[in-house]
């Protein structure tokens, strides 16, 4: 998607997103952060589901050989094709998304930002 690309409703602007990264589901919004609307939502589910249907699951297969890897990249293609989606069928330019908050559970922010969630789950928690 060029700037110059006419196809697109917005090719400047400031954009924003806003993520729930939960266990089942992955939820944003696309924001026009210049007047504050929302310009669409989607959901789509975690594919690190096909891992474990629990955090529990989850933090034990991230500890396997490449588990962290793989749950990382799950989360990571979910995420991705949920705001391409946004931004296509928003037609705004992916280069004008400029800030993106993510909301999760402890277990699902340490897997998006590929941080060992193994002392999670061991005492003293």
């Amino acid at each position: 998607m060029g700037l110059e690309d006419k196809s697109l409703k917005y090719s400047s602007g400031n954009f924003g997103l806003a993520l729930d990264i939960g266990t089942t589901t992955i939820s944003a919004e696309l924001i026009n952060l210049e007047n504050k609307k929302v310009l669409g939502t989607k959901t789509s589910y975690n594919k690190q589901a096909s891992f474990g249907a629990d955090i529990i699951t989850r933090i034990i297969y991230a500890g396997q050989n490449e588990g962290l890897e793989k749950l990382h990249d799950a989360v990571s293609l979910t995420v991705n094709q949920i705001i391409q989606i946004l931004a296509l069928e928003n037609k705004v330019n992916l280069n004008n998304i400029n800030s993106i908050v993510c909301a999760g559970n402890t277990t699902m922010i340490h897997l998006l930002l590929k941080i060992d969630p193994a002392y999670i789950r061991k005492d003293p928690y």
